[in-house]
């Protein structure tokens, strides 16, 4: 991966904590200095505004890229970037700070997690509180609305549990306890990692297809676990190469095939295929098969491959990342990072990163 630039000093006073980009060419970052900025492609900004507080979250709508939703302390926040010089509609329903906001594929539901572990899912047609998810002992630090299953979402916190919710119901379907997961299929930890540190879940993404998240965790592993059924989950895999927390995952479509990004306290960034399925399992399933059938093949491997535990490419960008998301420009992609500064750091991972058909 190749540092293309960085932006932009005296924009940011204080650490940026969110990036996100739209489908209008358009960059949104914020930060602790209780602004959110709107970036140029070309890295010119556009527009700024200041809110009361942390701008900790902010999220397009899927329609339209001019409207952003926001978080600001514990207040919810709408914004029109055609109209930036003030908020359009600020809402208080959270009791704590939000650290998460997400929206519903029809726009008719946000989603905000707190410190307090609540969730509140707003109903946008009448912007008025609709339910509040309570099962998180913790922070709860991500949100996420199942993509083809209208009436689901997904949470994940620090008390290392990740929850599904039919949030019309306000019901919990499933819980899932990380520090269940297998601690790995050939016991090997990359070397600094610091054993005692537990699962808590710092970042969470869901596949385009809603077959299965993934999870930042602070023990240094990006958890791979699949969606079954009404709400269930099962551990795939884990991808291991971070020496401390791992506190922002994301999900990168690429034709036919998916990458995950994650960006730890370790200060890399790392790229991988996301689309490996735990090949032990298929092997053992395989030489069971063939040992019935009197053909068994020697050379299947035991142990999880290699790919799975080694990233595609790795960047050591030397302090901690707050915030990472992607975007194709001008036939690359683009991967922006902020961290611990004011500076928003682009990288190109085009070459890594070849669709498949």
């Amino acid at each position: 991966m190749t540092l293309l630039t960085k932006w932009s000093e005296g924009v940011h006073t204080d650490s940026i904590i969110c990036l996100e980009h739209n489908k209008n060419d358009t960059l949104s970052s914020s930060g602790e200095d209780h602004q959110i900025c709107l970036w140029s492609d070309e890295g010119k900004v556009k527009s700024k505004l200041k809110l009361d507080d942390d701008v900790t979250s902010i999220c397009f709508t899927p329609s339209d890229p001019n409207i952003i939703y926001t978080s600001s302390g514990n207040k919810l926040c709408l914004l029109d970037i055609r109209d930036f010089n003030h908020v359009q509609n600020c809402k208080e329903f959270n009791s704590e700070e939000i650290n998460e906001v997400s929206i519903n594929s029809k726009e008719t539901f946000i989603a905000t997690c707190d410190d307090s572990g609540d969730i509140k899912v707003v109903d946008l047609r009448e912007m008025r509180l609709f339910k509040t998810l309570q099962r998180h002992k913790y922070i709860c630090s991500s949100v996420k609305f199942h993509p083809t299953k209208g009436c689901e979402l997904l949470s994940a916190g620090l008390d290392c549990i990740v929850n599904s919710w039919d949030f019309m119901k306000g019901r919990n379907l499933s819980s899932f306890d990380m520090r269940e997961c297998p601690s790995g299929e050939d016991g090997e930890i990359p070397s600094g990692m610091y054993m005692v540190n537990p699962p808590l879940i710092h970042s969470m993404d869901v596949s385009n297809d809603g077959s299965k998240i993934i999870c930042g965790l602070e023990n240094g592993k990006v958890q791979v676990v699949k969606l079954v059924g009404r709400g269930k989950f099962e551990p795939l895999f884990d991808l291991k190469n971070h020496t401390r927390g791992v506190s922002k995952v994301k999900i990168l479509q690429v034709g036919m095939k998916e990458m995950v990004i994650s960006g730890g306290n370790d200060g890399k960034v790392l790229l991988w295929e996301g689309n490996k399925q735990n090949t032990k399992v298929q092997h053992k399933k395989k030489r069971v098969k063939e040992e019935r059938e009197g053909k068994s093949d020697q050379n299947i491997p035991d142990s999880v491959s290699d790919s799975v535990k080694s990233p595609l490419a790795a960047i050591e960008h030397g302090s901690k990342i707050n915030h990472m998301t992607s975007a194709d420009v001008g036939g690359k992609t683009i991967v922006y990072v902020a961290d611990q500064s004011e500076l928003i750091s682009l990288y190109d991972i085009s070459k890594h990163i070849s669709p498949q058909e």
